[in-house]
């Protein structure tokens, strides 16, 4: 049974590494985006010693420049310097992909596997066949053969630290996915990781507006003013936004400072400090009318604490849980086998909600 679903890895360790092939490529190299995902891939091309002409955009350019390079129009780099080649930095992959093949002429695409969030590590062969008994128990574990397959292309993808691997699977249908969620009138979303509350209006409109109550929880300061923001110019009515992050204490915990896979550190030369609280113990204060019927995670780290601060919740609404976990397969397992271990009945889905293969997300029902 081992050998078999090893051989549903690409697992050739005689394939040649992405960036050994983008190195080599003779043509000018060019990112395509210029935000924070091309951020993260001008930092592996400097990693790798890659030399990187610019940044690409399709729209009208609001600066000159990113990372200290100039930033062109496709236009205006096809006259410049003709055919090109162009590392995706914008993430949406499949999309990105279709609206350079529609704009210009590209020598070469590569999307990468393993890079976003500040980390660009690819996951050895050596150790996805060590822990291969986990990753073929999450494989069972899993609702239906779709969630298998996503499962497969994810780990192929970080292996090769290439995406291409997970573009068959990519359905762009977002967290709000009624055919796992079944959403009905009056549920009451738990957003956990907010930021300026474009998840919120995603649920919004996936309830046509008949939701219960909305509680949104941002620590980020600059975040948490933009999603207030956004919540008093859409005139959301009971929408409670707390200025806080989830775990398992009602206390304030450090953030490791260094790169955007950072997590709750005691000590380290730079860390953010942010006021942190149980969801049990939040709920007996807040007293809603309506209990919580869908959580939603969506950030790379202390997830198990979160899901260790709502063991309540679980025990007695059984929400429906969306948890973002292709952050980090490490991450991933942890998060499916906690939850096997606090409720058993719960059914599993995989299903990739951003155009990377970090936008990896379960489905709790």
């Amino acid at each position: 049974m081992k050998e078999e679903f090893l051989q549903k890895l690409a697992l050739n360790r005689n394939i040649e590494p992405q960036f050994l092939k983008i190195k080599a490529d003779p043509n000018p190299i060019f990112i395509f985006g210029a935000g924070a995902h091309a951020l993260d891939v001008h930092l592996y091309c400097d990693n790798y010693n890659i030399e990187v002409e610019g940044f690409l955009i399709n729209i009208q350019a609001e600066a000159s420049s990113f990372c200290e390079k100039p930033v062109y129009q496709i236009e205006e780099a096809e006259r410049k310097y003709g055919r090109f080649s162009v590392i995706l930095g914008y993430a949406n992959y499949p999309d990105g992909v279709a609206k350079l093949k529609a704009d210009c002429s590209v020598a070469n695409i590569y999307c990468l596997g393993s890079c976003a969030y500040g980390n660009w590590e690819v996951l050895p062969a050596e150790y996805v066949e060590e822990h291969s008994e986990e990753y073929m128990n999450i494989f069972h574990l899993l609702a239906d053969e779709f969630s298998r397959q996503c499962l497969i292309s994810y780990l192929n993808c970080r292996i090769n630290d290439c995406a291409d691997f997970m573009f068959p699977h990519y359905l762009g249908e977002g967290f709000y996915r009624n055919d796992l969620l079944k959403l009905q009138d009056k549920e009451t979303l738990l957003d956990v990781g907010t930021c300026e509350g474009k998840t919120i209006e995603e649920f919004v409109e996936a309830v046509q507006g008949r939701y219960g109550n909305i509680i949104a929880l941002e620590p980020e300061e600059d975040n948490y003013r933009e999603l207030c923001k956004t919540i008093a110019e859409n005139g959301w009515e009971k929408v409670y936004a707390q200025a806080v992050c989830a775990f398992n204490e009602d206390r304030t915990v450090k953030f490791s400072g260094t790169g955007e896979m950072g997590g709750v550190v005691d000590e380290a030369d730079s860390f953010i400090e942010y006021p942190a609280v149980r969801i049990d113990s939040l709920l007996r204060e807040l007293q809603l009318e309506t209990p919580v019927s869908i959580v939603k995670i969506n950030f790379p780290f202390s997830v198990i604490e979160v899901l260790e601060g709502m063991t309540n919740l679980i025990d007695t609404e059984k929400p429906k849980l969306i948890i973002r976990i292709g952050f980090d397969e490490k991450v991933m397992r942890a998060v499916i086998f906690k939850l096997r271990e606090m409720r058993g009945d719960y059914k599993l889905f995989f299903r990739y909600t951003i155009g990377i293969p970090q936008g990896l997300t379960l489905f709790a029902v």
